[in-house]
């Protein structure tokens, strides 16, 4: 995983993602329980819209991509409020 010079997601564990990546132990399986989906932007992007694709974004995964019988919650933040 290229690091450098990248937005990079990371926990107490290290590093585990960025916007074109991410590390093994962040992949989605059959064993997957909870996901994190992380959108990324330019800081001057404006943030309702960045809202907007969040939601957007939530609702497609919802749609394609939640098991039956998992539990699926989406939280979109907008630094506008």
């Amino acid at each position: 995983m290229q690091l450098a010079g990248r937005p990079v997601l990371a926990d107490a564990r290290g590093p585990f993602g960025n916007p074109s990546s991410d590390s093994a132990r962040a992949s989605v399986g059959p064993e997957t329980r909870a996901l994190w989906m992380v959108v990324f932007a330019p800081a001057e992007f404006d943030p309702a819209r960045l809202a907007d694709h969040g939601r957007r974004a939530a609702a497609v995964l919802f749609r394609h991509g939640a098991p039956s019988g998992v539990e699926a919650h989406a939280r979109v933040d907008d630094p506008a409020q």
